[in-house]
């Protein structure tokens, strides 16, 4: 047993993309759309279906004479186009469904995305402030040293005492978003809110901005907004063809009988039994034509429509890319100038601090500098990360490596 405790293997650490199909395996809206890509696939079948067929009893209470035929049966073959156009309405709609559950799945796998990136930054803000609480307490017992041989006086101990206190109250708070980003990402995994996350494996920084042509090229290829508007236009279409279709004449088979319940009438030699054909002959008022004029209207108004979805793409994409451009200017600023400064300002404070030339005035002042540019350097790498995946969103990317598990579809 206690083998087995000592030589138990590590948990391995959370990859984003572990994270993505975790989600994508347990959350409720991924199988919300399951469901509703099956309805609509049903939908499509149905529609394929020949309309059901018309029987019609009727049965005489009074006399022979209280109706013509107590059996009356017409199966329409819907010659004329309806099923056709009908199957074409379906499957516009299960294009728009389909549309409709990628870009659910696409916005569920960039909330999982910036959960993982709150997480990481928050347990990287946590031990950046567990370093500066453990420098604060080593300047606080050095300040005691130099109080005790009479160095330094005894208020500068009490106001080091106060920065270690402040301190204290900043990883507090670093604690409680630590918790607070845990619960958020194991909700999104599907996990219960209270449970402990494995460490997660580093993230890594993104290139910079591949050219404009081919992040518009991408996002107009993979977003579901031209989608969503090419299957709505479908569907149009296939509405003006259905008007059509039932402003034509269709044939029905036709079965009658005329004496089902009441017996031969008298003087006949039979039950009125027999086969037919029924030909409908549709009329209109005006009220097919009103709607194809609509439906014109509505092709046009969608040509418009379309039109603007590409433009706000365009301008989506264009600006998280130069939100992503600045965004790496700024990190590499922090990095190659202002933490190293703060690092070198804080070091030469130290020396002076344990030398007795520095106040504590000055120390804590580079301390707070030093904390200040730290905790700016590790915002400005985030904010890299959230902006590379808003790019990758505006382009209609997927942070996952491999298709969303949508069931598989074939109208």
């Amino acid at each position: 047993m206690l083998f087995f405790l000592f030589f138990q293997e590590p948990t391995p650490p959370l990859t984003l993309d572990s994270a993505l199909r975790e989600a994508l395996r347990s959350h409720p809206r991924v199988e919300a759309l399951r469901h509703e890509l099956a309805a609509r696939l049903q939908a499509v079948k149905g529609a394929r279906v020949l309309k059901a067929p018309n029987i019609l009893l009727s049965p005489g209470l009074t006399s022979f004479s209280g109706t013509t035929e107590e059996l009356l049966a017409l199966q329409p073959l819907e010659v004329n186009g309806t099923r056709s156009a009908r199957t074409a309405l379906a499957l516009a709609e299960l294009h728009g469904a389909q549309a409709e559950a990628h870009s659910s799945l696409l916005a569920l796998s960039h909330e999982v995305q910036n959960a993982v990136v709150a997480l990481e930054q928050a347990r990287a803000h946590q031990k950046l402030i567990e370093a500066q609480m453990s420098d604060s307490k080593t300047l606080e017992g050095l300040a005691k040293k130099q109080v005790e041989l009479g160095t330094r006086p005894g208020i500068d101990l009490e106001t080091l005492a106060l920065e270690t206190l402040r301190v204290e109250n900043l990883l507090t708070q670093a604690r409680s978003a630590v918790k607070s980003a845990e619960t958020s990402l194991s909700l999104l995994l599907g996990r219960p809110g209270g449970s402990a996350l494995p460490v997660l494996a580093p993230l890594t920084l993104p290139p910079p901005p591949r050219p404009m042509e081919a992040l518009l090229a991408s996002a107009l290829s993979l977003r579901s907004e031209p989608q969503r508007a090419a299957a709505e236009r479908e569907g149009l279409q296939a509405q003006q063809k259905l008007l059509q279709a039932e402003g034509k004449p269709d044939l029905s088979p036709m079965v009658r009988v005329g004496s089902l319940f009441r017996g031969t009438p008298p003087g006949s030699t039979g039950n009125g039994a027999g086969i037919g054909v029924a030909l409908s002959l549709p009329l209109d008022h005006g009220s097919r034509r009103a709607q194809q004029a609509g439906l014109k209207e509505r092709l046009e108004a969608q040509n418009s429509r379309r039109e603007a979805i590409s433009r706000q793409i365009e301008h989506e994409v264009r600006e998280a890319a130069e939100k992503l451009t600045v965004a790496q200017v700024i990190l590499a600023r922090y990095e190659t100038e202002a933490h190293p400064r703060a690092e070198r300002l804080l070091r030469a404070s130290k020396i002076g601090f344990e030398e007795g030339k520095t106040s504590v005035l000055a120390v804590i002042e580079a301390q707070r500098t030093h904390r200040l540019i730290q905790s700016e350097t590790l915002q400005a790498r985030y904010d890299v990360l959230r902006a590379a995946a808003t790019l990758d969103k505006a382009c209609g990317l997927s942070p996952l490596s491999l298709p969303f598990p949508l069931p598989e579809v074939y109208p």
